[in-house]
């Protein structure tokens, strides 16, 4: 059967499914739009949909949403999160995870609500997921709870990052005593989570993106953080790669162009990884050197104007030389 999510909400005209979880996972206090069903309590109204059918999996998983509103209408409309990183995550979970002498870990850096953290649990791998939104990570609980996936799902409340002084809003993060910086709200963590500290098992897939992308081995979705997230897994991608890593690269950000990726791109080059973009569609040329970047920025030039938005984005999936399943393996080279 296909994976199932419930999403929890107030007006779903479905059906009705009782939920009891431990009474330490209570929603938020500012939680409006989601109906929390708390223990001893009235079953919550419930929708499930089919997260990548026909694909048979072992168990289903069941995700608990918070407010964002753009998130559940994902499942809405489309009735799973990303189709092409659903599609992309689907196919290595199903031949990887479970599997006898396979890499069973994943890191799902900036999980959020863990989709892809529980996506990878339902098919038999274990996944750490990391954020600091403390809003966010009470959902993925009640999530884990639903599911029974204690044993598959680690949490870790902290922004993944080499450095320890770190200022993070529960959305974006900062190096610490920076100007004009907003105060840091009840819901974020404060500490800060080293890769290198907290891993010591080989590493199926890697994500660093936003919120609504996905990555296997290390998922990695921090709002423009990935580099330092990145950086401080360095011991991982050097000793005992991952299979497969997923980020995304904010290259341009309020009228500053990020050149913090060139270090990442050179981390991820030294490894052999061969990466697809999303935007070009074509696997590029991992650069080196600074102009060697700036010809990729370059080739961003008709996809995102710098003088009409306030940011450009782009994604990449990269696949280690020793891995015997290649998504990207056929797509044209630039």
């Amino acid at each position: 059967m296909a994976v199932s999510f419930y999403y929890l909400a107030e007006h779903v005209d479905v059906f009705i499914k009782p939920l009891h979880l431990p009474r330490e996972f209570r929603a938020p206090a500012n939680s409006t739009q989601v109906l929390w069903c708390p223990v001893d309590s009235e079953p919550t109204v419930s929708f499930t949909v089919n997260v990548w059918p026909p694909v048979k999996l072992p168990l289903s998983a069941v995700v608990a949403f918070n407010t964002m509103k753009r998130i559940p209408w994902c499942f809405f409309l489309l009735g799973r999160w990303n189709p092409e990183e659903t599609r992309g995550a689907v196919e290595i979970f199903s031949r990887y995870c479970g599997k006898r002498g396979a890499p069973q870990l994943v890191l799902d850096v900036g999980s959020h609500v863990g989709y892809y953290s529980l996506l990878a649990a339902a098919f038999g791998c274990k996944a750490f997921a990391f954020d600091g939104n403390k809003e966010v990570l009470a959902y993925l609980n009640m999530s884990i709870a639903l599911n029974d996936f204690s044993n598959r799902v680690r949490v870790f409340e902290g922004i993944v990052s080499k450095a320890a002084d770190v200022q993070f809003d529960g959305w974006r993060a900062r190096p610490k005593n920076v100007s004009n910086a907003p105060p840091v709200p009840l819901h974020a963590a404060t500490k800060a989570v080293v890769l290198d500290d907290v891993v010591r098992q080989p590493v199926l897939y890697v994500k660093a993106s936003n919120c609504h992308h996905f990555a296997i081995g290390l998922l990695v979705d921090v709002g423009g953080w990935e580099p330092a997230a990145f950086l401080s897994g360095r011991r991982i991608f050097t000793k005992e790669s991952p299979l497969y890593v997923f980020f995304e690269m904010t290259y341009y950000h309020l009228g500053t162009w990020k050149y913090e990726y060139l270090e990442v791109m050179q981390m991820l080059k030294a490894a052999g990884y061969m990466c697809k973009s999303s935007i070009l569609q074509t696997v590029i040329t991992l650069p080196e050197t600074k102009s060697q970047f700036d010809d990729l920025l370059r080739d961003y030039s008709s996809h995102c104007d710098p003088t009409k938005v306030l940011y450009c984005q782009d994604e990449f999936l990269c696949v280690h030389p020793s891995a015997k399943f290649n998504l990207i393996a056929s797509k044209p080279m630039r």
